[in-house]
């Protein structure tokens, strides 16, 4: 496993012997989080900066959590960071006016 932000390599090819084909062989999926010169990363369930220093969890900025809200629990499970907050329902339920009931 990587130890450190390698955008060089989210895909691996590999050579397919005799042929002059290649195949992904590895993935190491990153997130780019934010904007402008507010910009991080998640590789391998670590936080990176732009120039791919480690980022600890208490030193993380205050629009990082805006951020991670806005990503599905797919994209983050697939860069390693795991589960941050309960999923958010898709709709919302249908209020009847009469009974007040929710369906």
């Amino acid at each position: 496993m990587a130890t450190g932000l390698d955008l060089s390599a989210v895909h691996v090819l590999k050579k397919i012997p005799g042929q002059q084909m290649f195949r992904v062989a590895e993935t190491h999926p990153a997130l780019r989080l934010g904007s402008g010169d507010n910009v991080l990363y998640i590789q391998h369930g670590r936080v990176f900066s732009a120039g791919g220093d480690h980022i600890p969890s208490d030193k993380l900025p205050d629009w990082f959590k805006v951020e991670l809200e806005k990503c599905s629990q797919d994209a983050l499970l697939a860069c390693g960071y795991g589960r941050v907050s309960t999923p958010k329902p898709t709709r919302k339920p249908k209020v009847t006016e009469d009974a007040g009931t929710q369906s």
